[in-house]
C-alpha cells in the first residue's frame, strides 16, 4: 500500500473514494443547494459559496476554509447512534464524500475534478450547528470532516478522488502533480 496515494482509501475491499455530491450556500443561513460542478479558486475557495463571497457566518481570519469535506458513511453512523435522521448535506459542507477516511487527508494533496485541494485539518461540526439541527449531541459523536484549501484552480465535480502527494514526503517528491 502506498502511503501517499492510498491516503484516502477506506477499509480493504470498500468502494475507491469518491466525492458524491456537490454543495454551496449563497449566504450565512441559507439553505445549501446542490450543484453538479463548481469552480475552486486558491485563496477564494468554491466560487458562489458563502465563504467565498465573505458572507460566512465562521468567517474568522485565518480559520475559515475555502472548502469543507464531510463523508456520508460518518454522517450515517452518528445517526444511527443518535437514532435520528440525518442527510450529510445538512451539515453545510461543500463536499460530501464516500469510500474516504477523510482524517487521513490531513497534509495530503488531492484532486477532485480538475481542482486540486490540500487536507489541512478537521471539520467536525460546532455545537452551534448541532444545535440548529435539532441534535444537540452532533458535535461529540461525528468524526469525519476535513477543511481543504484549494491548491489548484479548476472544476470540482462528483467522481473519484485522486490522491496525488504526501506534502514534504520524501515519496511525494517524486509523485506525479497533473
Amino acid at each position: 500500500m502506498h502511503p501517499s496515494r492510498d491516503a484516502a482509501a477506506g477499509r480493504a475491499g470498500a468502494a475507491a473514494p469518491r466525492v458524491e455530491s456537490i454543495w454551496i450556500a449563497d449566504r450565512a443561513g441559507a439553505s445549501p443547494r446542490q450543484v453538479s460542478d463548481a469552480e475552486a479558486r486558491p485563496g477564494v475557495g468554491i466560487v458562489g459559496d458563502r465563504y467565498a463571497r465573505g458572507a460566512g457566518s465562521w468567517q474568522t481570519p485565518g480559520r475559515w476554509s475555502e472548502v469543507t469535506l464531510v463523508a456520508a458513511e460518518a454522517v450515517e453512523e452518528a445517526a444511527r447512534t443518535l437514532g435520528v435522521s440525518l442527510a450529510p448535506e445538512s451539515l453545510r459542507r461543500n463536499l460530501v464524500t464516500r469510500g474516504a477516511q477523510l482524517g487521513r487527508l490531513i497534509g495530503v494533496r488531492f484532486r477532485v475534478g480538475e481542482a486540486v485541494l490540500e487536507g489541512e485539518r478537521p471539520c467536525t461540526p460546532c455545537r452551534p450547528l448541532s444545535e440548529a439541527l435539532g441534535v444537540p449531541e452532533l458535535y461529540q459523536v461525528l468524526d469525519g470532516g476535513l477543511r481543504a484549501r484549494v491548491i489548484r484552480a479548476g472544476t470540482l465535480r462528483p467522481g473519484p478522488i485522486e490522491v496525488l502527494e504526501a506534502v514534504g514526503s520524501a515519496d511525494a517528491r517524486t509523485a506525479p502533480t497533473s
